[in-house]
């Protein structure tokens, strides 16, 4: 079996470009039984709209977000069913350090696709800041979409070249996917291909959550970032060039020390960085001499775009007080953009928020799942943390987001029935957890009548509901603690106000959840974030 992931921003068109790959593999002969589609909530109408293969959705998220035992089971049970490709829709605001960490894990030959969209690039320079760049330094191939013209914008050219995407990656019009792009997608396939992943192999996977919450040869009508070239992949390892990585430098550290460190392999085009350090912003991009520099009054946040094939200099390390690690998607999309156009498009979307009655996707099955957590939403929520705009607009936000999550909570209760019932536990753990938590972090803020609403659904009754279908915790131990954490904040909300009956069944589940701690140290925070 191999997987084709798609990663790019909400809205660019990677449930169209999954249809159109779809369509092609059956022209070149392969069954619709031979190919899934798995989408994330917000695309599950697409198996409305093709019959070339069939279509999963996943409740609440996308494919990095799920629990490791059911997606490992999950893509265990296509290969074994004969399942040839699966085509794998993840979540713009998944990065794609984070798509190829879980890919890597699988054990299945991948590919990854990104989706270039022309003409929202703006907004979503805004939306996802440094984000974006990791969906196109991590694919094999790249479509532009919502583009009629023979070559890409300016300004899209320039950023490719400024942010090192590879340029024997290939950019196609969408009128012209697949088969263009086909020979690179199967060469990056082949190239993963090693002789341990076998057909029917199970994988592990990679966690993300929110925190803190056939064979076509036609290229005369490609475009690349530099010069044509022939691909040849028999060398490189197909991890398109790039490591994103947070730096957590020791609080002496200066800016004139990470410049006299990182200078030689900035000069050489190995490495990029961007952030802020002690009251300064900067950003110097691979093979610049110069440093872009402004006075900031924003905390620290150092990162750095790595070159694969590149070792971290010895002094660099020196300066850390941990080892760098790949960073997580969160704090990308928290890196500051202009502020004017965030602060409109925050306005723009609250105002979007709060007009959503209940959004729901059809399923296989003949029922609905609900759509809890909308990517508009999540990538709301990360805008809104960003330092230059968090004292004014985060409360705000989160204000829209439960106004949604306490219409989701009615409308699941009275149309309980017609929800699916695979997804309907993760319904109820997801908005349990989401209305218990923030209304907890913020309660003297709030309306009074939002808190009475809250109230009134029994956050803790949802979340022990639905912890029915849970097992084990997350594998990744930094999202199992907050995994647990949260169950349990969720648990322990209102409990005063429940009856009897419904506090012991609550008790039940808090007692599960603090059995699944790993270390006496986990189980002492478990323990006391119930009783608190």
């Amino acid at each position: 079996m191999q997987i084709i992931a798609l990663v790019g921003p909400f809205g660019a068109g990677k449930s169209t470009v999954g249809m159109n790959l779809a369509a092609f593999l059956g022209e070149e002969g392969y069954l619709p039984s031979q190919v899934a589609i798995v989408v994330n909530e917000a695309g599950g109408a697409t198996e409305l709209a093709t019959t070339n293969a069939c279509v999963y959705t996943l409740p609440n998220g996308c494919f990095t977000c799920q629990d490791d035992a059911l997606l490992r089971k999950s893509l265990g049970e296509l290969a074994e069913g004969g399942t040839e490709v699966v085509i794998m829709e993840g979540f713009g605001i998944v990065s794609g350090d984070e798509t190829k960490a879980f890919l890597s894990q699988v054990l299945f030959p991948y590919a990854i696709i990104g989706v270039l969209d022309v003409a929202n690039w703006s907004r979503n320079q805004v939306n996802y800041g440094e984000l974006l760049p990791t969906h196109l330094t991590a694919a094999d191939s790249i479509v532009a979409t919502k583009h009629d013209s023979e070559a890409l914008p300016d300004v899209i050219q320039e950023f490719l070249g400024a942010n090192q995407v590879r340029s024997d990656v290939t950019l196609a019009l969408v009128d012209r996917f697949p088969k263009s792009i086909w020979p690179v997608v199967e060469a990056a396939l082949a190239h993963r291909a090693a002789p341990h992943r076998h057909h029917h192999d199970n994988g592990r996977h990679h966690n993300h959550e929110h925190e803190d919450r056939h064979h076509g040869h036609d290229h005369k009508h490609d475009h690349r970032v530099h010069a044509d070239h022939a691909h040849d992949h028999g060398d490189h390892d197909h991890s398109h060039g790039w490591t994103t990585v947070v730096l957590d430098l020791t609080p002496q550290t200066t800016l004139a020390d990470l410049q006299a460190v990182t200078r030689a392999m900035v000069s050489a085009g190995k490495l990029r960085l961007k952030g802020r350090l002690h009251g300064s912003a900067f950003n110097v991009a691979p093979g610049a001499t110069n440093w872009q520099l402004a006075p900031t009054e924003l905390g620290d946040l150092v990162i750095c775009y790595l070159a694969q094939e590149a070792d971290w200099p010895v002094d660099l390390l020196s300066l850390v007080v941990s080892p760098p690690e790949p960073a997580r998607a969160h704090q990308l999309l928290r890196m500051d953009t202009e502020r004017s156009a965030t602060v409109s498009a925050i306005k723009e979307d609250i105002a979007t928020v709060r007009s959503w009655q209940p959004r729901t996707a059809p399923i296989s099955d003949g029922r609905l799942q609900l759509v809890t957590h909308p990517e508009r939403l999540q990538i709301l929520k990360e805008m809104a943390r960003r330092p230059g705009v968090k004292a004014e607009w985060f409360m705000p936000v989160m204000t829209a987001c439960l106004e949604y999550w306490v219409k989701c909570a009615g409308w699941l209760d009275i149309h309980y029935a017609e929800v699916s019932g695979a997804h309907r536990p993760t319904h109820q753990r997801e908005l349990g957890v989401s209305l218990a938590w923030w209304t907890l972090e913020f309660f003297a803020d709030l309306p009074e009548d939002l808190v009475q609403r809250v109230y009134a659904i029994q956050p803790a009754v949802l979340v022990a509901t639905g912890l029915s279908d849970v097992s084990a915790l997350r594998a990744d131990g930094f999202w199992r603690y907050w995994q647990g954490l949260e169950y349990l904040r969720g648990l322990r909300f209102g409990r005063e106000r429940l009856s009897e009956s419904d506090r012991a069944v609550v008790q039940v589940a808090a007692e599960r959840v603090i059995a699944m701690a790993e270390s006496e140290e986990e189980r002492f925070a478990f323990e006391a974030e119930y009783k608190a």
